[in-house]
């Protein structure tokens, strides 16, 4: 059985949050932002009770995609949220 930290995970999901804001944030109206918010939180909710293999929260792996989606590729808030989104609508479904 693995235990787990869940102050220690929960500052660890927020400041990846917090970086994929920092990576998008010039070009995110608060519109923008308030999307991205709305779509973090479904995704954690989502993913709350699942881990990788590896332990870690399976959140860290949506977050990731939106932060390359972000960074690399450069698309929209529309698209940054629907990362988080999607990943937790399949988690549903």
């Amino acid at each position: 059985m693995m235990v787990v930290n869940s102050i220690k995970e929960n500052n660890q999901i927020a400041k990846e949050y917090k970086e994929l804001l920092k990576i998008s944030y010039q070009s995110l109206s608060k519109d923008d932002r308030k999307l991205i918010r709305l779509a973090f939180n479904t995704s954690v909710d989502a993913h709350k009770n699942q881990r990788r293999k590896s332990g870690e929260p399976y959140v860290f792996h949506p977050i990731s995609v939106a932060k390359i989606v972000a960074s690399k590729i450069g698309l929209d808030a529309t698209c940054i949220a629907s990362f988080n989104r999607n990943m937790a609508l399949m988690t549903v479904l």
